[in-house]
């Protein structure tokens, strides 16, 4: 009899997760918009390496799929909310992406940061939780048209679903995802979720 059908938890290098989800979310950024912003990562490291092989590089006992759904979820966000504000054409010469991972003796950090010109005034307010709520989006909608790539294939943003079924992924990781806002300069996204998969719902 099978008792469990899905995916499990296991050790997995965050950085190389990371990596991934920066990879494949630039080239889906440049699939739609011609370009995608430049992206930094900094790793803390880890002394003593947990494993001898990870070149003391956090890691954890996560879902792979999921924490590298929720790092390509945000960063297509920061991508949007940058090209919004710097234009297709000169996002590749503003201040790049900042991604910074850290680890605790409990926990995983990871921030990733825009210069996006932030939230707008009511969604960093009264209407902050819209964020997390499905099928709310501040995507403008598509115009149906014969010009560009971004017209077909799979949707890059304007579902409503990315940030609310990341934050419950990192809730399952025990974690949390936050916003957290820079008016007239950008956002930051807060990543956390327990270093060794004790969460209930994992």
């Amino acid at each position: 009899a099978i008792d469990f059908l899905g995916p499990s938890a296991t050790i997995h290098s965050v950085p190389v997760i990371v990596e991934a989800a920066i990879y494949d979310s630039q080239a889906f950024a440049v699939e739609k918009f011609g370009a995608a912003p430049e992206v930094e990562i900094d790793i803390d490291p880890v002394d003593p390496p947990p494993i001898p092989t990870d070149k003391k590089r956090p890691v954890a006992v996560c879902i792979d799929a999921h924490l590298h759904y929720v790092c390509m979820e945000v960063l297509k966000n920061a991508y949007r909310a940058m090209i919004n504000t710097h234009g297709a054409l000169e996002v590749k010469e503003a201040a790049p992406i900042q991604v910074h991972v850290t680890s605790s003796r409990d926990q995983i950090g990871i921030a990733i940061g825009d210069t996006g010109a932030g939230l707008s005034s009511e969604a960093s307010s009264a209407r902050y939780s819209d964020s997390f709520r499905f099928f709310h989006s501040t995507a403008p909608p598509m115009m149906a048209n014969y010009t560009y790539s971004r017209q077909f294939g799979a949707a890059f943003d304007g579902l409503g679903f990315g940030l609310p079924l990341s934050r419950l992924y990192c809730d399952m990781m025990g974690g949390d995802l936050v916003l957290g806002n820079r008016p007239g300069y950008g956002c930051t996204a807060y990543i956390t979720l327990d270093k060794h998969g004790r969460a209930q719902n994992i």
